[in-house]
């Protein structure tokens, strides 16, 4: 069911196995805890409002009469959504329009926070950044990239981070582009550079470069 700022799915799964079948016998063999003969899920998902990014979502899986799990994303407090875990609240979870922001709320362990984001959503062309935050720490991976053409394209890899120990700061950073003409001539080209102020051998940047010419099977 759609709406102009909902979604609303839910549905029902079942998985049956006969005591004689050669799927049950091997599950059932090492170790016992694992036989069944009926698990059922049940899920429901429903975005409340999308445009402020509410979301309420159960999953329930019960394995022959036992519950194994049961999810809830709850709205809660202004574009934030808890989810528990057979009733634990584990992670708050942020949906800002391309940014996912996840963060750990379990009683007696210190808060990690992760930040996704995405360009958009296409799986040829896109940047995705990825940051995670600990305490004094901050770690943040872009990965870029353009496949549109295989025969020409390009990945970008950068990781910075600060605050952690034995590497102190740090930047890696790789670029990776390609042309291919045929089999028989391509170029790769790529470059780098790593850094870190908590490793002698790295606190001047170690700079990487490289090209590779195929010419009618010849490399130059």
């Amino acid at each position: 069911e759609v709406g102009t700022n909902s979604y609303l799915m839910e549905g029902k799964t079942n998985l049956r196995l006969k005591e004689n079948s050669f799927l049950y016998n091997t599950i059932c063999f090492v170790p016992t805890s694992l036989c069944f003969k009926d698990v059922t899920s049940k899920y429901h998902l429903e975005v409340v409002d999308k445009s402020a990014g509410k979301v309420y979502a159960k999953l329930h899986v019960t394995k022959d009469t036992l519950e194994m799990m049961h999810v809830e994303v709850i709205p809660s407090v202004g574009n934030q959504n808890t989810v528990e875990i057979n009733g634990v609240p584990l992670v708050q979870v942020a949906l800002i329009n391309k940014q996912v922001k996840i963060s750990t709320i379990i009683k007696g362990v210190p808060t990690i926070t992760a930040i996704i984001t995405v360009k958009t959503f296409s799986l040829f062309e896109n940047t995705v950044g990825i940051q995670l935050l600990y305490n004094h720490m901050a770690h943040k991976t872009l990965l870029g990239w353009n496949i549109n053409q295989l025969r020409k394209a390009f990945v970008d890899i950068k990781a910075t981070g600060s605050g952690t120990p034995i590497i102190g700061d740090y930047k890696l950073i790789h670029h990776m582009n390609w042309s291919i003409t045929d089999i028989k001539n391509m170029l790769l080209e790529w470059n780098g550079k790593v850094l870190s102020t908590g490793i002698s051998c790295l606190s001047t940047p170690l700079v990487t470069d490289g090209t590779l010419k195929i010419n009618n099977y010849v490399i130059d």
